[in-house]
């Protein structure tokens, strides 16, 4: 099924809703049913079945054309009435077919109306033409019709069960979302939704198709979704500080099953990529309470969460195969000594004077940052990757640009920090924010850039990603 349906597109049901044109599809194609033999049923018995066909001369012309419309009015009924969840298994079959079913009205309407005009049953009126014109249409349009094929293809499931929804220190959370199982996901499909706009998909990037490539490696059946939530697939957010607090409400009080991949801080005050103001207390750690589980790469965040009595899962970031996808030129090509892209914040802008003031050859992309293939080739001519801290020594580390420039080849110099207790740094050269340049600079003289992160970029790839994910969703 195609998704590019919002979540408005769903009824009750948690399916997709029948079109007004297809309604209106189903009573033009039923037309004969619904106008000539529905409303003298009452009157009717077994025994004068025929008298009436013949009072009411059907039996010359019409009776084909009120065979026509039966599919129709059958497809009518099904989804007025039996549409509905543990309808049965022989009614999904009927509804799967129903397509068919208005093919068939149309094409034997239009055919018995031709057939009927040769051989001078019928004149070639203004009605018939307008019949004709309309159920060409409608063959068309049952034809090309992308929202039809899904339609007729999703059909409710069983009832769930009942349940009592649980509660914890931010008030009532949607069913299961407290559940004790790491089986939290019973959605095979996942959605990676980042947030934010355009202007941050660069920025999470290699994070979104990391999460993307490991949860298909475990079987699961997974499409990113910029700024779209799904009702037929569980929503892993990404970026949901960037979300307004008007979605974030929305998503506390709708029916919408998410997660929330946290790589924030959540601190007071803080702040998202795009610098909106964080209610912590008040909106926050409230939309993630009402989430099914909150993933972070950060045992510190997971810590604070569970403090609050919010479950979270700790997914340590690693080796994520699929996103080997560049390489280092020779030594004789790399023109730039250091390169570094993310967000120049002032902290960073002062270190990366430093390395301007060693008479380094530095490079730096800035926020929002670049296409992914310049900051690829950016890459392959730089002897040096660098991961610098976003506030100093007190931010989180981005791990996946750590990670992306490593498993590709490429050495990367970290800035320490003191709350690095994932230790990321470490698959770096790491070098405190006072000796950074210098590091640097020895790394380049001696030539021992392409060899001083083997082993940990050995370490690395013998630590997927997939096996973090395993046993969490």
């Amino acid at each position: 099924m195609t998704d590019t349906y919002t979540p408005w597109d769903y009824n009750r049901h948690n399916v997709l809703k029948v079109p007004l044109a297809l309604y209106a599809t189903m009573l033009y194609l039923s037309k004969y049913m619904i106008l000539f033999v529905l409303p003298r049923l009452p009157r009717m018995n077994r025994d004068d079945s025929m008298s009436f066909l013949e009072e009411n001369d059907v039996t010359r012309t019409d009776l084909g054309l009120l065979l026509a419309s039966l599919p129709a009015l059958i497809v009518l009924g099904v989804a007025l009435v039996r549409r509905v969840p543990d309808a049965g298994k022989t009614w999904q079959w009927i509804w799967n077919k129903c397509r068919a079913f208005l093919m068939a009205s149309a094409t034997l309407e239009l055919t018995l109306l031709t057939t009927y005009v040769l051989m001078g049953k019928r004149e070639l009126d203004g009605v018939v033409m307008a019949f004709t014109y309309l159920d060409l249409m409608i063959l068309i349009y049952l034809f090309r019709s992308r929202r039809l094929i899904d339609v007729f293809k999703d059909f409710p499931g069983p009832a769930p069960p009942a349940a009592v929804p649980s509660s914890g220190a931010f008030g009532p959370k949607r069913l299961g979302a407290r559940s004790a199982s790491p089986a939290v996901i019973f959605n095979t499909k996942v959605a990676v939704v980042p947030l934010g706009g355009n202007g941050l998909l660069e920025f999470y990037r290699d994070c979104v198709l990391g999460i993307h490539a490991s949860l298909s490696s475990l079987g699961y059946d997974v499409v990113i979704s910029p700024g779209f939530l799904h009702t037929k697939r569980m929503n892993l957010i990404v970026g949901f500080d960037n979300a307004q607090p008007t979605t974030r409400e929305q998503l506390r009080e709708k029916d919408i099953d998410y997660m929330v991949y946290e790589i924030g801080s959540v601190k007071n005050g803080g702040t998202g990529q795009q610098g909106q103001t964080l209610d912590i207390e008040n909106d926050y750690l409230p939309s993630l309470a009402a989430s099914r589980l909150v993933i972070s790469p950060y045992r510190n965040v997971v810590r604070t969460l569970a403090d609050k009595d919010i479950e979270a899962r700790y997914v340590r970031w690693g080796y994520v195969p699929e996103l080997n996808e560049s390489s280092p030129l020779p030594d004789e090509r790399r023109d730039f000594d250091c390169y570094f892209y993310g967000e120049i914040t002032p902290a960073r802008r002062d270190l990366l004077q430093t390395l301007v003031d060693a008479k380094l050859a530095a490079k730096a992309s800035g926020y929002p940052g670049v296409p992914a293939f310049l900051r690829n080739h950016y890459l392959s001519r730089s002897k040096l990757v660098l991961s610098l801290q976003r506030g100093g020594t007190s931010g989180p580390v981005t791990p996946w640009r750590i990670m992306y420039a490593l498993q590709n080849g490429y050495c990367v110099v970290t800035e320490q920090q003191e709350n690095d207790h994932d230790r990321y740094n470490a698959y770096g050269c790491e070098a405190n924010t006072a000796q950074f340049a210098q590091r640097c600079r020895e790394l380049i003289e001696s030539g021992d850039y392409n060899h001083q992160c083997d082993g940990q970029r050995e370490r690395l790839m013998s630590e997927p990603m997939t096996d973090f994910f395993k046993g969490v969703i």
